[in-house]
């Protein structure tokens, strides 16, 4: 299956809907973190992590890889601030 122009297309004003979304709900300080924020909830990554993800990196690869930290004593994946976290509360 081949992805035309017009799909890609609409899928990059959705990206920036979303981004500018982001952006006039306060949720993020700067365009580009709008951005990253878009592309990870496009990812199906969490909202609220997809926030916090696109403030802490600086591009869309360092977020992902800040979402998706395996945990050394579950051996789980979380995003870095729930690392540790899931295993002390069980």
């Amino acid at each position: 299956m081949q992805i035309t122009f017009h799909e890609i297309e609409f899928f990059c004003f959705l990206l920036q809907a979303r981004a500018q979304e982001c952006l006039l709900q306060g949720l993020v300080s700067t365009y580009d973190q709008a951005e990253i924020a878009a592309q990870l909830m496009e990812l199906k990554f969490d909202r609220s992590q997809s926030i916090d993800a696109a403030t802490e990196c600086s591009n869309i690869y360092a977020a992902i890889t800040y979402l998706q930290q395996e945990c050394q004593l579950c051996t789980g994946n979380f995003p870095m601030k729930q690392a540790g976290i899931e295993y002390l509360q069980n």
